[in-house]
């Protein structure tokens, strides 16, 4: 009996040095243990005035005419041109007799660019617009304050546009109108929350002989023969890349309150809801 109490004496009496060797190793091992390197930051350099200003404009969305040409086959008839010809209409027998069937012509050849052009982009979306024509002589047609001049871009309604909202932007009037690309950019520096304008330019001889000087002659008459100037029209979406994803989800087709269950099974909410 008394060598078996002896022998747990023992025991007890080597937990205290067990112990503390245990706990000696522990802090050993932790005091050797590889320092941990620290991964160094690496932080976006913040851009300069510099880069903020050096950005391109895209062109999302365009619409153009030149006399019966639009968009792609106005592309096409030019490949198949070259820089001695022109792709203009030659035969005077081919346009309209009645000038003011020439006028209605050229302003169907303005709204297809619109059309075109402007369709496609949100709807109940206020779009600052942007135009660029020749100058403007008649007194009745100046451009004023409270009359101000978007150019064909105006004519929403009757290119079945009528929730596009357009918006009265910069308007430059002469005969060399491109310096309002600087105003495009200017307009974009100045307001950061803008995602995209619309740049509309428009030429023609009914614009001319709208646009002519108080009891000037007529530029538009009756008669078979071929106009000075062409009927150009054309429309341009642009944007900034970085901020176009702001109304990017209100950019989609939107199924007409069609009488067919199958067309609004096939396009309207509920498909779209189904597929969801």
């Amino acid at each position: 009996m008394s060598s078996k109490i002896g022998l747990y004496l023992q025991w007890l009496l080597l937990i205290p040095p067990i112990v503390a060797a245990s706990l000696l190793g522990s802090r050993w091992m932790q005091s050797h243990k590889p320092a941990a390197i620290d991964k160094p930051t690496i932080q976006q350099a913040a851009p300069s005035e510099q880069e903020k200003r050096e950005y391109v404009l895209e062109v999302i969305s365009m619409g153009v005419t030149l006399d019966k040409y639009r968009q792609g086959k106005l592309w096409e008839a030019l490949q198949k041109g070259n820089a001695h010809t022109s792709i203009r209409e030659q035969d005077k027998e081919k346009y309209p007799w009645d000038a003011s069937e020439r006028s209605g012509i050229s302003g169907g050849r303005s709204g297809d660019a619109l059309e075109n052009g402007a369709n496609n982009i949100p709807m109940y979306f206020g779009v600052p617009v942007f135009n660029a024509e020749p100058p403007v002589f008649n007194s009745r047609m100046v451009d004023r304050p409270d009359n101000p001049l978007m150019g064909f871009a105006g004519d929403t309604s009757s290119s079945g546009l009528h929730w596009h909202l357009f918006l009265v932007g910069p308007r430059r009037f002469n005969e060399h109108p491109d310096r309002i690309l600087e105003d495009v950019f200017a307009f974009f520096d100045a307001n950061p929350d803008v995602p995209y304008i619309v740049l509309n330019s428009e030429d023609s001889m009914p614009t001319r002989n709208l646009y002519r000087p108080d009891k000037s002659p007529s530029l538009v008459k009756n008669g078979r023969y071929i106009p000075e100037m062409p009927d150009a029209s054309s429309l341009f979406v642009l944007a900034r890349r970085e901020r176009i994803d702001a109304v990017r989800k209100f950019a989609y087709d939107d199924a007409p309150p069609e009488a067919s269950v199958d067309d609004l099974n096939t396009y309207g909410v509920a498909r779209r809801l189904y597929l969801a």
